[in-house]
């Protein structure tokens, strides 16, 4: 068990055939913050992760599964949220990287998939990135107590800029839990990272929250079988973030300055003082001097 209270609601593709055998590649990664990528807000998610020792990345894996099967779990998937929240539309699928028309055949990419060596709360991963969590499991559960185990070391996460994203990012986890290979399908917990307006961020979580609490559970898909969370992370201008610094710092030399003239100031008033007190003892020495030798 790798939090406390989930329940197990089975399998949800039961019908389909499973997929042939696939190929993953794991690489060590001492540095999650310098994960690269070409998206600006996916660097941004990822300088704020923790500091984790003992972790590899997935960044593609290859899926083989007949046609058929693949078509059907994809439409049967967008079936179950063709339901648009109120506000904004779900943004369309996607064409799958990797997938052609003679067979959902290929490597597909995947933004954060990760595999802990030793036990890691989810928390401690998305240490700065998490302004708003949100559970999605049909059993709500606290993103503090989540955390990865001997048995389920695995952790996915997908990154979107906007929540009329949410619907796919979150097919793309169901498909590396369905098409994946063996080493995704028992992960210890899903995250979809989102950013974009905070109300839609609101509508979309909540659309989806009342999907899964309202649908059968041996309806539900395989993502509900696990921890699932989305979370909210603010975009920051990196320009702005630069100017801001340069402000800051330029703030700090001011004030640098100033003290060091203020130092300046009072090394001259103590210069003054040391000279008032000698001028004082040597008019006391005359004092001394010419009574001493009038007696």
């Amino acid at each position: 068990m790798f939090v406390r209270g989930l329940v197990n609601l089975g399998p949800s593709l039961r019908f389909l055939r499973p997929p042939k055998a696939s190929f993953s590649v794991w690489s060590r990664t001492d540095d999650l913050q310098h994960t690269y990528s070409v998206k600006e807000f996916e660097r941004q998610v990822y300088a704020r992760l923790g500091t984790i020792d003992g972790v590899e990345r997935m960044s593609e894996y290859d899926i083989s599964t007949p046609t058929g099967d693949y078509n059907d779990i994809r439409a049967h998937f967008a079936n179950r949220f063709k339901e648009h929240p109120i506000g904004f539309r779900w943004s369309k699928f996607k064409s799958d990287k990797g997938t052609n028309e003679d067979g959902a055949t290929g490597a597909v990419e995947c933004d954060l998939f990760l595999r802990c060596e030793e036990p890691t709360l989810l928390a401690d991963v998305f240490k700065d990135c998490a302004d708003q969590i949100v559970s999605l499991s049909p059993q709500p559960l606290v993103w503090n107590e989540v955390t990865t185990t001997e048995d389920r070391r695995v952790l996915l996460c997908e990154v979107a800029e906007t929540p009329e994203n949410l619907r796919e990012k979150l097919w793309q986890l169901e498909r590396a839990l369905s098409c994946g290979p063996e080493d995704l399908r028992s992960p210890a917990a899903l995250v979809v990272c989102l950013n974009g307006d905070k109300v839609k961020f609101d509508a979309a979580t909540c659309a989806m929250k009342k999907y899964f609490d309202e649908e059968e559970k041996d309806e539900l898909p395989a993502i509900a079988r696990f921890p699932l969370f989305a979370i909210w992370t603010p975009y920051r201008n990196t320009y702005a973030e630069v100017k801001q610094l340069h402000l800051e710092v330029k703030q700090l030399h001011l004030g640098v300055k100033q003290l060091q003239e203020g130092q300046a100031e009072q090394k001259l008033e103590v210069q003054e003082l040391q000279e008032g007190q000698k001028k004082q003892m040597e008019l006391l020495q005359d004092i001394f001097t010419h009574l001493t030798n009038k007696s």
